[in-house]
């Protein structure tokens, strides 16, 4: 799918998104540049409907629309002060560091229901990748050059 049809897709199921994120400051995506999502598309084509996905690093998660078909989709992503976000009626967005998630939350979840992504998550705070293997069963990590 191509940004401008993703843009629209997420204008459909929630136009409250776009205007927030003109509102947003410095807002780096809009409907011609969303960030890195193509690896999304086909991840949602080929994760079990049933699962929950957990998007470690999810930005402004234009993705989720990607996993509407989806028991759940959780964003994660370290606390910006209101980062725009699309609101869709399986998802639900943290803003904390994602070893606090994993602390705090993931212990409410069947390991087994859960299929983390980690797509393009700098090591800010903490080793992203080995938080990811150590704690979740299904797993795409993603980091094009180390």
């Amino acid at each position: 799918m191509s940004n401008l049809l993703l843009a629209k897709q997420i204008e459909k199921i929630d136009p409250t998104f776009w205007p927030r994120c003109q509102k947003y400051p410095m807002c780096d995506i809009d409907g011609e540049f969303m960030g890195f999502t193509d690896i999304y598309e086909t991840l949602a084509k080929i994760i079990p409907k049933e699962r929950i996905v957990v998007d470690l690093g999810c930005a402004y998660a234009p993705q989720a629309i990607y996993f509407l078909k989806h028991k759940k989709y959780i964003g994660i992503d370290l606390p910006t002060f209101g980062t725009p976000r699309p609101i869709t009626p399986n998802a639900e967005y943290f803003e904390m560091k994602i070893s606090e998630w994993i602390e705090k939350e993931l212990p409410k979840y069947d390991k087994n229901e859960l299929f983390a992504i980690c797509s393009y998550v700098p090591p800010w705070h903490d080793d992203n990748e080995k938080l990811v293997r150590e704690n979740f069963r299904h797993m795409f990590i993603y980091y094009p050059k180390r």
